[in-house]
């Protein structure tokens, strides 16, 4: 069993792909199952053999740990954990957070990658603020080269979107993905004007599309130290 999991998506998004294709190199197919329309006989279906001639194959399950915890997804965790892998089915868990402990206990056999985001990334997000001065402008641009360098200019546009969706739902609400805000992220929110975190995710919406459009006037690093100095 293979587990990559970890908060830098973009790195364990890439070590999947570049670990299937080694798989499929050496002759194994490979079977994607979506947690969220996945039942426990088609699950263990897919870790089963169907015959004594089955193909070697790949069960890649995303996500199996993420939304909302149900009795029904504790049910296919334990099936997951609780099946041996077998000489013709190998199993490959993503994840796009980072796993606890107690998660990964389940699974004491697997070979687990984790990607997590810098300090440097949480650093320079946690730098935001809605009227900085000179010397802490000079310091998130400081510390976004750092993300940058560390964490890579697709990460760090990645963070910059979640970072701001979650300082418009904490001063909007108080909370943060349904769970009271913790006060340093509630004194961030708060230095902010609605219109500020707005008129910030609208101009990054439109820097991410032209990214992905490639219709950037300059590098994205470049892009992103502009819109941070944008007010």
């Amino acid at each position: 069993m293979r587990i990559f999991h970890g908060d830098n998506i973009l790195q364990s998004r890439q070590a999947l792909v570049a670990f299937l294709d080694e798989q499929k190199n050496a002759g194994w197919t490979v079977q994607r199952l979506e947690t969220k329309s996945l039942s426990l006989p088609l699950l263990e279906q897919a870790l089963g053999s169907s015959s004594l001639f089955a193909e070697n194959k790949v069960v890649v399950i995303e996500e199996l740990h993420s939304g909302q915890k149900s009795a029904a997804k504790t049910a296919l965790i334990e099936l997951v954990a609780s099946t041996p892998e077998s000489a013709e089915t190998s199993v490959v868990l993503w994840e796009k957070k980072a796993m606890g402990v107690g998660e990964l206990k389940k699974f004491p056999t697997a070979k687990v990658q984790v990607f997590p985001a810098s300090k440097a990334m949480f650093s320079w997000l946690e730098s935001w603020s809605g009227s900085p001065n000179p010397s802490q402008l000079q310091r998130q641009q400081e510390l976004l080269s750092l993300a940058l360098s560390q964490d890579g200019a697709e990460f760090c546009l990645t963070m910059a979107a979640w970072q701001l969706r979650r300082l418009i739902e904490v001063q909007a609400t108080g909370f943060a993905n349904g769970k009271p805000a913790n006060p340093k992220v509630s004194v961030q929110a708060k230095s902010f004007t609605s219109q500020q975190l707005w008129k910030r995710h609208e101009k990054l919406t439109r820097l991410d599309i032209n990214n992905k459009t490639s219709q950037l006037m300059l590098d994205l690093p470049r892009e992103l130290a502009l819109w941070q100095l944008e007010r």
